[in-house]
């Protein structure tokens, strides 16, 4: 045993012991959190993408809707599920 150890009494041993756990259950701790943070950010930029080419769609095959009309399916307070639900659904049927 190297000798600085020696001088620790067990119960400063065991504090060093303890605070070292602490810190590694910490750290995994806020490594959870920002990784259920970037999935959340993941999602959401997906989302963004689908409503985007479902406006862009929308504006494509109906050349009589503006591009308000088209995006306001998008962004429709009705819509369940995923963000531009709906607007993936009416880009769908209008093929």
């Amino acid at each position: 045993m190297p000798p600085a150890l020696r001088q620790l009494s067990r119960a400063d041993l065991g504090l060093r012991v303890l605070l070292a756990v602490l810190v590694v259950v910490q750290l995994t701790a806020l490594w959870m959190v920002c990784l259920g943070q970037v999935r959340k950010a993941e999602l959401r930029h997906e989302n963004l993408l689908g409503e985007q080419r479902a406006v862009e769609e929308c504006v494509r095959r109906n050349t009589k809707d503006s591009l308000v009309q088209c995006a306001g399916l998008a962004t429709d307070p009705q819509t369940t599920g995923s963000a531009g639900a709906k607007a993936n659904r009416y880009a769908a049927s209008s093929r």
